[in-house]
């Protein structure tokens, strides 16, 4: 109860009100269950799409890394993170990313960047025309990259994946909804059931 009354439950909590942004990707591809099976169940790290930059024939056709121009050549691996939008901004997003979520952890010793595997949409009321978007299950990662010739990669974290409490909070003070416990890893059979 006492954790209840400290969420903040205003317009201003991203885990009730999410909002794409520049520090926020939609994944295409893999699936919701190899993304979970993968962190979750494997604990494996997944990488993101290293893109690799051919500047024109008048510079020699040399290739660099993250460098911007006309031509964009997309290297991935089976398995990798496929993201929807300007794939030639993403290096510049995942760096911003990467500072912001080390800057909160050092600042603040909290872990802000998670996968968020589902979004429930929902109406604040019966007259709300809005459409609201709350993330529903937390992966909590951290994003690495051990050298610019490498691709950034989501790796998961010592710290246990939840069904979003600030959400599941709203919904049974809101709306009398009591939403299920997440099953352990070990019990989790398929994330598509509870989803």
């Amino acid at each position: 109860r006492m954790k209840g009354r400290l969420l903040d439950l205003s317009g201003r909590n991203r885990l009730l009100y999410f909002k794409n942004t520049q520090t926020t990707f939609q994944i295409t591809a893999p699936d919701l269950l190899t993304l979970y099976n993968k962190l979750v169940i494997d604990e494996e790290k997944i990488s993101f799409p290293l893109v690799i930059r051919k500047k024109h024939s008048d510079d020699n056709d040399r290739l660099f890394v993250d460098e911007p121009s006309q031509e964009t050549k997309e290297n991935f691996k089976p398995g990798d993170i496929s993201v929807a939008g300007d794939i030639d901004k993403l290096t510049e997003r995942l760096q911003k990313l990467k500072r912001h979520c080390e800057s909160d952890l050092t600042e603040r010793g909290v872990n802000t960047l998670f996968l968020v595997l589902g979004l429930l949409s929902w109406e604040e009321s019966e007259h709300s025309k809005e459409v609201v978007r709350a993330p529903i299950i937390l992966i909590p990662v951290h994003l690495l990259r051990e050298s610019i010739q490498k691709p950034y990669q989501l790796e998961p974290i010592d710290e246990e994946t939840v069904l979003n409490p600030t959400l599941r909070c709203m919904l049974e003070k809101n709306f009398g909804i009591k939403l299920p416990e997440l099953q352990s890893e070990a019990e989790q059979t398929n994330i598509l059931d509870f989803l």
